[in-house]
């Protein structure tokens, strides 16, 4: 994330939050954060040199005018005026980052070989929160090449509880006895 990203993503939030909207905010920038992420270029159409400001100025008003919160659209006006569009992804990331970082939440990936129940995310999750002190927002996902059980990757680190993970150790333990 460069510079431009962090100055830019964190002024956004520390706005937000002193106007009590950063939760509310932090859902539109997922919105506009996948469809930038999913077109872009449209973020390629913001930075470029050869289209007048005012015509992407006008094609931001026609995209999120009445759509998005008026922060935002203001926001993105400033990165294109300022000719930092590129940055409006990594931007977005930093507004995300603060805003886990300041409500003391972490996110948790889970993956099993089926879908989990919602009273087995619930536990799963209950648990992890127990574990951690902290407020877990939990994604979980079917991963087929798993056996049975469960893989997480929590803060990046990840705690493999599968049955694939358990074979293969006692694999290489039963491959390290020497006759």
């Amino acid at each position: 994330m460069n510079d431009a990203a962090k100055e830019y993503g964190g002024a956004l939030f520390d706005l937000a939050r002193e106007d009590g909207l950063d939760g509310e905010l932090l859902g539109e920038i997922r919105v506009i954060r996948d469809l930038f992420s999913e077109n872009p270029g449209y973020v390629r159409l913001l930075s470029s040199p050869n289209i007048p400001k005012e015509e992407r100025l006008h094609c931001l008003d026609d995209l999120l005018s009445g759509r998005a919160h008026p922060y935002i659209l203001n926001f993105l006006k400033m990165l294109t005026e300022r000719n930092h569009a590129r940055s409006v992804l990594g931007c977005f990331n930093e507004y995300e980052r603060l805003y886990y970082e300041t409500h003391g939440i972490i996110r948790a990936k889970a993956e099993s070989a089926v879908e989990l129940t919602d009273s087995q995310k619930e536990r799963l999750r209950e648990r992890m929160e127990a574990m951690t002190g902290k407020k877990i927002e939990l994604e979980c996902t079917v991963n087929q090449t798993l056996i049975a059980g469960v893989r997480l990757t929590v803060n990046n680190r990840l705690y493999e509880g599968s049955v694939k993970a358990k074979l293969k150790a006692i694999g290489e333990s039963l491959s390290s006895v020497t006759m």
